[in-house]
């Protein structure tokens, strides 16, 4: 393996720092005594490691010093932004960091994109994902799509959270093809190791050992109990709240994410992909 080629101007910026994934990727460069910069709208606390710096999407995230040896840790995501294409400001903010890292002579930027909907833009929120991943390309990137994760600490994705409240069954619409469900523990020492042990680039998708439908995922990582429904339903539901735009937009995206849902199997024969065991 290739040992971690930092220095004393070695500098690690993330973005969505303060997200499920990004607190545990922060503990795991804790241990290592890395230079990490939070970018972050509101101040948070910091490890004896890491400096603040307010920042949203958007903005330029440097002072420069083109001597400087930069990773870019991109997690960050607006879910609340509806308009579409390069209005959206998911696509400004990666366009203008992926812009700004240009001007730094040893850059690389680590993007965290989905697997999980067919190659289609069904979504704002693949489309941004599909843009995003675009851009990154444009310079040295490592870009991880991993599959659903989950946390003992009650998952990473709020909504699961607020479902798990529900005591009666919820409806879901019917889609059987299987995700494979990655451990947030082990997914942040994974993907430490890839950044700075392997020191990989390219596009790469995380999956876990065991297979299974978003029912099953629901039941036994959330004790969420659910029952298949024609997914017309929610195509109709979604039509409805779609009136109201502004305000049900986060969820009409996440239901949308579940009628389209594919395969990650299907996925892998496409693309390449790595096991967390």
């Amino acid at each position: 393996m290739k040992s971690m080629n930092l220095n004393s101007s070695s500098k690690i910026f993330i973005t969505g720092g303060t997200g499920h994934l990004g607190k545990e990727l922060r503990k795991v460069l804790t241990t290592k005594d890395l230079n990490v910069i939070i970018l972050s709208r509101k101040e948070v606390a910091l490890e004896k490691n890491e400096v603040f710096k307010k920042f949203e999407l958007g903005e330029d995230p440097f002072d420069y010093n083109l001597e400087e040896d930069i990773t870019f840790l991109h997690l960050a995501h607006d879910f609340y932004d509806y308009k579409s294409n390069k209005e959206n400001i998911n696509y400004i903010g990666q366009r203008k960091i992926v812009d700004s890292l240009k001007k730094i002579k040893k850059k690389k930027i680590i993007y965290f994109s989905t697997p999980l909907l067919q190659n289609n833009t069904y979504s704002i929120y693949h489309e941004q994902k599909v843009l995003g991943e675009e851009v990154a390309k444009e310079i040295d990137h490592l870009i991880l799509k991993p599959s659903f994760i989950f946390s003992d600490k009650g998952g990473a994705n709020s909504i699961f959270n607020k479902l798990t409240k529900i005591k009666l069954p919820i409806p879901l619409p019917r889609n059987k093809n299987k995700i494979s469900p990655i451990s947030l523990y082990v997914l942040s020492n994974f993907v430490f190791d890839l950044i700075f042990i392997k020191q990989k680039s390219g596009s790469l998708i995380l999956k876990g050992l065991k297979d299974m439908n978003f029912k099953d995922f629901l039941s036994k990582y959330h004790g969420i109990n659910s029952f298949w429904v024609n997914p017309y339903i929610f195509i109709i539901l979604i039509k409805i709240l779609i009136l109201c735009k502004s305000t049900f937009f986060f969820y009409i995206e996440r239901m949308i994410g579940v009628i389209h849902l594919e395969d990650i199997n299907e996925i892998c024969k496409r693309e390449e992909f790595k096991e967390i065991t």
